[in-house]
């Protein structure tokens, strides 16, 4: 098929050593009932047969692009499609996952279209189920945030979304292992209106080997150096704008959550010195945001701001080795 000059979807997979899934993920796109698209699959490196498998599906279609770079990362990988795509609205599919409905990107991009949405957001894996589906399903930004979060619903993956072209603009992936967790809350308030399509386009596999399920003790520190980094970010940026109290509440509960777990992890899981050492420093730059505790309900977290504030983060630290069992 001709590639479009000016397609309507960029659709971006980065692509590691996924020689056993790439298949089945880049014919579910190939399968999709919309097509006016381009599909970029970003090479971060593989060292298996993962680039000439993306060559060859190239050479077949010319809507896909392969990309090869240096290793950098999966964020780094993400970026290097944003920075290529000319798509008027762009959506991910990670190179072990598959759209599992091939009416999705043409449903998305309806929905999108209709209610003029700068993010659309999916179901996967049946998240929502019956009792739990939103029952707001069109809001701006950043009430649609305050909202998932508030129902507990609310996932970071910017995969089985829509999100129009803008929405990328000098908000680009850091180079974290969850950088969704950091990324996405950024999105949501740059977007005038979001809109649920609950329903499961998206089919989502977590292997064995992915990096989030790896637990070395120097994972588990990057885990932890990344959490309170995110935490520190993301507060400061929501510092700067004009939120409600109450929306502040809600939100920095899940930001603040990041942080505790990093806490978590130094005060009961390491035990190498220098790892201690590195997150230490982490922690204590990110610190000021243990203030927010006070927006728990919970006695225990009331507690924690009190002796942050008089005791500073080693006093903190010894507390929450009691407080996290």
């Amino acid at each position: 098929m001709i590639r479009n000059i000016n397609p309507k979807v960029t659709i971006i997979t980065t692509v590691y050593n996924k020689e056993e899934l790439i298949h089945k993920c880049i014919s579910s796109v190939l399968s999709q009932s919309f097509t006016d698209f381009e599909y970029i699959l970003v090479d971060d490196a593989s060292t298996d047969n993962s680039p000439t498998i993306c060559d060859d599906y190239a050479k077949a279609d010319n809507r896909i692009k392969v990309i090869h770079r240096e290793n950098g990362g999966h964020a780094i990988a993400r970026n290097t499609g944003i920075l290529n795509a000319k798509g008027e609205y762009l959506t991910f599919l990670d190179g072990d996952d598959y759209f599992c409905d091939d009416h999705g990107i043409e449903e998305m991009v309806r929905l999108a279209e209709e209610n003029k949405s700068d993010i659309v957001i999916t179901d996967f894996l049946n998240v929502w189920n019956e009792a739990d589906k939103p029952k707001i399903t069109i809001s701006t930004g950043i009430d649609m945030l305050e909202y998932l979060l508030k129902e507990d619903i609310y996932h970071p993956t910017p995969c089985s979304r829509l999100f129009k072209r803008a929405i990328f603009d000098n908000n680009l992936f850091k180079n974290l292992i969850s950088d969704d967790e950091e990324w996405t809350p950024r999105a949501f308030f740059h977007a005038d209106k979001v809109c649920i399509m609950p329903k499961s386009i998206y089919f989502r596999t977590t292997p064995d080997n992915s990096v989030t399920r790896i637990n070395t003790e120097e994972n588990y520190f990057r885990k932890a150096n990344d959490k309170a980094l995110t935490a520190g970010l993301i507060i400061n940026f929501f510092e700067g704008k004009n939120i409600s109290l109450s929306q502040k509440k809600i939100l920095y509960k899940r930001f603040l959550s990041l942080y505790l777990s990093s806490l978590h992890i130094y005060a009961n899981v390491l035990t190498d010195t220098k790892l201690k050492k590195d997150l230490l420093i982490r922690l204590d730059e990110n610190k000021f945001v243990l203030r927010y505790s006070r927006f728990y309900k919970s006695f225990k977290h009331h507690i924690l701001y009190w002796i942050t504030k008089y005791f500073g983060l080693k006093g903190t630290i010894s507390f929450f080795r009691i407080f996290s069992r």
